[in-house]
């Protein structure tokens, strides 16, 4: 349409949003389930975050199939999207870039609280490796 986009998806039958599965089994997920869905969605957003699409991700805006685990994004009506032809102001590009990178993160991690809630806060303040340091 000319003063519109329209955008058709599939109807995802067996899919439900994490928050809901996660109540249906009573926030019991083994560390198998958990390790699925986490790296789907780490491929899910790294594809949309190579293409300059950021959005905000928590356990109402993503589907997952019941009987495979099979992990969707929807809801990308927040989305920010940086523009690669920009020229005239790379560093507000970059900055912009650089606050979707470390928002997605927070996302990710806010999840692994809520997936995994015996992970406490102090393993993701406590720093691993320093600056200085190369894992062998």
């Amino acid at each position: 349409m000319e003063d519109q986009d329209i955008l058709i998806m599939e109807y995802p039958r067996s899919y439900i949003n994490l928050f809901d599965y996660v109540q249906r089994n009573r926030g019991n997920l083994t560390e198998t389930e958990v390790k699925l869905i986490i790296r789907q969605l780490i491929v899910a957003l790294h594809h949309c975050m190579s293409r300059g699409v950021y959005r905000r991700t928590h356990m109402k805006n993503i589907l997952v199939h019941t009987n495979t685990l099979q992990v969707k994004l929807m809801d990308f009506g927040d989305t920010l999207l940086v523009e690669e032809r920009r020229d005239d102001e790379p560093l507000l590009i970059s900055a912009i870039r650089k606050y979707a990178e470390w928002a997605t993160t927070e996302d990710l991690r806010k999840l692994l609280d809520e997936l995994v809630p015996r992970i406490s806060s102090w393993f993701w303040i406590r720093p691993r490796v320093s600056k200085g340091e190369t894992n062998n």
